[in-house]
């Protein structure tokens, strides 16, 4: 019997076959390492937009404590040209200057937020309003009290007053039952960090 012949006949084939299975086994161990490669990329981002959100939340405490700081100086309300406006308008219009001055830090907290939304779902949007709307209630308030004019006349009207005072001003570390601002950034941090935390930490262990 001819073996030579024989091995002969079945060695192309034979050879086609090992280089497909070789073949096949190298596409997927590279789908693999893609596959892997890709989910350590998307676990990357993940950690460093929580890690930015967790940097706003602690950010946002130095930024309110330093916008609504009791202590007013003479050079933040100079400026101030508003008709009918006298002591009691200088205060949050130093308010309504120092927001001003800390809009970098809400212009980040603004870039941020689509990104957070887009890694960790729509509904996250919520944790970042909390922030948004600490910031509005500050701006509203202070622009009320400059523009109320009327005489405290009665016990109704300085009440409310002493409520909207208590929204632009603040002491560092001390929330008034009133004080709305103050617990919205309070959430807004709690939030954060509940949600954040977890994730940078997984990382880390």
């Amino acid at each position: 019997m001819d073996w030579y012949g024989i091995l002969k006949d079945f060695a192309a084939p034979t050879v086609a076959l090992i280089g497909v299975i070789v073949t096949g086994s190298l596409a997927c161990a590279g789908l693999r390492t893609f596959d892997r490669w890709k989910r350590e990329k998307l676990e990357e981002n993940r950690i460093s937009v929580a890690l930015d959100a967790l940097a706003i939340s602690f950010e946002a405490s130095h930024a309110f404590d330093e916008i609504r700081s009791r202590l007013i100086k003479s050079y933040e309300y100079e400026d101030m040209k508003i008709d009918g406006a006298g002591v009691e308008q200088r205060g949050p219009y130093a308010i309504l200057k120092r927001m001003q001055a800390k809009q970098p830090f809400f212009d980040k907290a603004l870039f941020l937020e689509p990104k957070f939304m887009a890694v960790f779902g729509r509904d996250k949007k919520a944790i970042f309003e909390l922030l948004f709307s600490a910031r509005r209630q500050v701006i509203v308030s202070a622009e009320t009290l400059i523009d109320d004019n009327r005489s405290p006349v009665n016990s109704e009207i300085q009440m409310e007053r002493a409520k909207w005072r208590k929204q632009i001003f603040a002491s560092p570390g001390t929330v008034d039952p009133e004080d709305e601002v103050g617990k919205l950034l309070q959430q807004f941090q709690n939030k954060t960090e509940n949600f954040c935390a977890p994730i940078v930490h997984r990382r880390f262990k």
